[in-house]
């Protein structure tokens, strides 16, 4: 079952988890905060937000260039960026691998990696896997070239390893 939640984001959390992070952003992968659960076949994730007004749209899974992705995109409804905000939640999405959309020929969790790339992407519009070599490529680059791609357009992430 999809879950989703918004926690107030504390300074003693903000301190030790997520120091010199950006809205969009997620922990780094060793305080595993965000994680794939192998045995319950699910991705937990907490993504720093500046409000409460972002809403979950999908999730996508690419294998691009033997690198594993997972493409989570979020809107807040506006055409203006988030980023540089102050972040002041943490956005909570539990999800389980069978609603992830699959844009790929492997499976979710291939048993041979053990950690994915996390893109958070804030958009107005559809984001759908054949966009999605675009948004790797841009946010791997951190190019400009996001905002063109879609406005907003902006993008966020980190790593996840497997968790408890």
């Amino acid at each position: 079952m999809l879950t989703i939640n918004f926690k107030n984001l504390t300074e003693q959390v903000h301190k030790r988890f997520y120091k010199s992070k950006l809205n969009l952003d997620i922990a780094k992968k060793e305080y595993k905060r965000s994680y794939f659960n192998a045995r319950n076949k699910n991705i937990n994730v907490e993504i720093l937000t500046e409000s409460k007004d972002f809403i979950f749209k999908n999730a996508f899974y690419k294998n691009y260039f033997n690198v594993e992705y997972l493409i989570f995109h979020i809107t807040n409804g506006k055409l203006t960026s988030t980023r540089s905000n102050p972040p002041e939640y943490l956005m909570k999405i539990e999800i389980p691998n069978h609603l992830i959309q699959n844009c790929s020929s492997t499976s979710i969790l291939n048993s041979d990696k053990n950690e994915f790339k996390v893109i958070v992407f804030n958009d107005v519009d559809d984001v759908n896997c054949s966009n999605l070599p675009d948004i790797i490529n841009d946010y791997n680059n951190k190019n400009e070239s996001l905002v063109e791609l879609k406005r907003p357009g902006e993008a966020g992430g980190g790593v996840i390893i497997e968790g408890p």
